[in-house]
């Protein structure tokens, strides 16, 4: 029997949620450091790898929960508007697990920059960024759906 993968908004959010929930469980059991350390002007914020890959998780699944009740529900949801949040989204994370080992690498020598932390909050404001995307793609469906109907 041949599965074949549908390539589909949906699909992609919750492949990027199992992704990142097995880097997060391989980072947290393989590692010694549990902690992150976000720095965000003069805050500090201490914060566990494992549960902020979670959160992460959790928040991937719920897109691809939402594009799923979309598709599901024949909502008249733009392709365009669809595959740019999907790619952005889902892009950050690979983006991320690449340049994380990278920047740790650099930050490792005796001038630290913080080239991690840089990184962490340019995917965060990234993925923020690309959220209104999914908003306006909902509001336009539901739009079209109405004009559709009278």
């Amino acid at each position: 029997m041949k599965m074949k993968f549908k390539h589909r908004a949906d699909n992609y959010f919750w492949v990027t949620a199992l992704l990142i929930f097995i880097a997060g469980l391989l980072q947290f059991m393989l590692t010694d450091e549990k902690m992150m350390l976000i720095n965000i002007h003069d805050n500090y914020y201490v914060v566990n790898k494992f549960h902020f890959a979670l959160f992460c998780t959790q928040l991937y699944f719920l897109l691809g929960a939402i594009y799923w009740l979309l598709y599901k529900s024949k909502g008249n949801i733009n392709p365009k508007l669809t595959k740019l949040h999907a790619k952005a989204t889902t892009g950050i994370v690979l983006i991320y697990l690449i340049g994380l080992p990278i920047a740790n690498y650099f930050d490792s020598g005796i001038f630290s920059k913080g080239y991690a932390n840089m990184l962490l909050v340019l995917v965060v404001a990234i993925f923020i960024l690309a959220q209104p995307l999914l908003l306006a793609n909902i509001i336009i469906g539901l739009v079209k759906g109405r004009l559709n109907e009278k």
